[in-house]
């Protein structure tokens, strides 16, 4: 599918949606809100589709396309978050592709530790031991999945107050080894 594409749908699978309607109107989405990752994806998704994506400041990057949102829906990405798994299709990815696809989760749904650890976090535990087991498939050394319940006393990047419903699983790839393979830190990866 090659690395942009893989890019694209691990970042859709960290934090987009699509919207596709009965009339043939439909609509791709990445809750992506940072400049840097606005501007690159942007880029990505013109490159992809031929069509610059607008920038909404509450919802993130949307590109108005029944193509983009048939393509998403065609990959099995079209659930709701809780629902979201990793379709088999990315065990079978070359390893760079897989990189992409990690990288591109790590842009909508990860953080950097201060150690310079990769964090993954969310409310779907399969989800996140599917993308624990996909690094590990990758060789990279990885931390336990833990679980927690959070809340935030600040805002997030919307100006909304966070309030979990479920508990979050998380899990962190290692510094250490990241940074003995600079080949893992790439354009678009966050080290």
């Amino acid at each position: 599918i090659g690395e942009n594409a893989a890019r694209i749908l691990g970042c859709f699978l960290g934090d987009g949606y699509i919207r596709l309607r009965p009339d043939e109107g439909g609509e791709f989405a990445l809750c992506l809100f940072k400049e840097n990752l606005v501007r690159k994806y942007s880029d990505l998704l013109e490159e992809r589709f031929g069509k610059r994506p607008r920038h909404d400041p509450q919802r993130g990057i949307i590109l108005y396309s029944v193509k983009a949102a048939r393509w998403l829906d065609s990959m099995g990405l079209n659930l709701k978050a809780i629902h979201k798994v990793l379709p088999d299709w990315v065990w079978k990815l070359p390893r760079n592709e897989k990189i992409a696809f990690i990288d591109g989760y790590m842009d909508a749904d990860g953080y950097v530790e201060k150690t310079g650890g990769w964090n993954f976090e969310a409310n779907n535990e399969l989800l996140i031991r599917q993308l624990r087991d996909l690094c590990i498939s990758l060789g990279w050394s990885v931390s336990n999945v833990a679980t927690r319940t959070r809340e935030s006393s600040t805002p997030n990047k919307r100006g909304v107050f966070f309030h979990a419903n479920a508990p979050s699983a998380h899990f962190q790839v290692q510094p250490g080894f990241i940074h003995r393979h600079p080949a893992l830190r790439g354009e678009g990866c966050p080290l």
